[in-house]
């Protein structure tokens, strides 16, 4: 229920996001849009946390009934989450969009306990000159290269 109740604060706060003031035809303007997702998806530090132990830990621990149900709040908040992009102008594709949030996802979840290590790790990393990166650099960097990937897709479909 932490997990959805943080996806549902990302969800209200993608609908703050002003449309408008995404320019999307461009790829500087795919880059401010995806500095806009990251710095909105980062400031929802339970999302990466929680997401990181959803699949290993959360879900091998609850009866089926209750992950059938959070299964079908994810979906539900997933197809709005794509209805906002499509609407946004960064995806025109359903499906193309929804894969693009679920790889979101996924990436986020990943992400997240390698930018945020634990004082053994960090240490460690620290000692060895490993390098931790920034959720919310890594987050854009992401976004952007899927972004561009998608208007890629977009325009090949165009053309054939």
């Amino acid at each position: 229920m932490l997990y959805i109740r943080s996806l549902r604060e990302i969800l209200e706060d993608m609908k703050g996001i002003d449309a408008g003031s995404l320019d999307v035809s461009s790829l500087e303007g795919l880059k401010a849009a995806s500095a806009v997702l990251a710095a909105m998806l980062a400031s929802h530090r339970d999302f990466g946390r929680l997401g990181a132990l959803l699949a290993s830990i959360i879900e091998t621990n609850v009866r089926l009934e209750c992950l059938v149900e959070c299964k079908r709040e994810i979906i539900a908040m997933m197809a709005e989450g794509s209805s906002l992009l499509i609407a946004w102008g960064l995806i025109d594709d359903s499906a193309d969009s929804a894969r693009f949030l679920m790889d979101l996802s996924d990436y986020a979840s990943g992400l997240y306990p390698a930018t945020h290590p634990l004082p053994i790790q960090r240490a460690a990393c620290e000692e060895t000159g490993y390098p931790i990166l920034s959720y919310e650099e890594s987050l854009r960097d992401f976004l952007t290269v899927q972004l561009v990937g998608y208007k890629a897709l977009r325009e090949k479909r165009r053309d054939s």
